[in-house]
């Protein structure tokens, strides 16, 4: 009697539909914008690759408590913590349990607001509050370009699973990328304006280094 061979193959994955629909609700606020504002996405680009003409266009073209930039911003929170939950479900950096979901999201959302919230109290304390204005516009804008291409970072990421290493490091990358933007503008000004040297100090702690650090924490040190 012939002797049958039987090999196991790995099933393909199911589709993440927790993923998908927040996805899809992304890409509804996505198209809201561009619906508001046909330029949008290219005003964004222009806004985050360069600094020129930046107090011109936010006065003329793209209000910032407009509609679209509200928008563009829910859009960041929510493709970041999508991009945590995915990062949490590959394993390439701890193993998953569900609860890590809401929790991806949770800390997304407070990346996002934390400068916000710290220089906002700063300022009012110090008395200092103008100091701040260009650099939390800028923490305002920039973001809103970033959120687009994680959008299309989880598109990809959710139909390619097998890639979340590689994607993984792109998305640390974009992190890095936008800090840097975020930080080297904000600099510029502030040294243009000849402002004491404890104000930006005072920045680098709110807006650059207490978020980053609160992102590494979560990676690597929370248990």
């Amino acid at each position: 009697m012939q002797e049958t061979n039987f090999e196991l193959i790995q099933r393909v994955e199911p589709l993440d539909w927790v993923g998908a629909g927040v996805l899809l609700f992304a890409l509804v606020l996505i198209l809201w914008t561009k619906w508001l504002r046909p330029n949008a996405f290219i005003t964004t680009f222009n806004l985050f690759r360069t600094q020129l003409n930046f107090d011109s266009t936010i006065k003329e073209s793209w209000d910032l408590n407009g509609p679209q930039s509200w928008l563009l911003n829910a859009n960041f929170v929510l493709n970041f913590g999508l991009s945590i939950y995915l990062m949490l479900k590959s394993g390439t950096v701890r193993n998953f349990e569900p609860s890590y979901a809401f929790l991806g999201f949770a800390m997304a959302f407070a990346f996002f607001v934390l400068a916000f919230v710290s220089m906002t109290c700063i300022g009012a304390i110090t008395g200092a509050g103008k100091v701040f204005r260009r650099p939390m516009q800028l923490a305002w804008v920039l973001p809103q370009f970033v959120g687009l291409f994680f959008f299309v970072l989880n598109l990809v990421w959710i139909l390619n699973p097998d890639f979340s290493q590689s994607l993984v490091q792109v998305l640390i990358a974009s992190l890095l990328i936008l800090s840097a933007q975020r930080f080297l503008r904000s600099i510029s000004y502030l040294l243009g304006s000849g402002i004491e040297w404890y104000y930006i100090l005072l920045y680098l702690c709110t807006l650059e280094i207490i978020p980053l650090l609160l992102l590494v924490w979560f990676f690597f040190d929370w248990k």
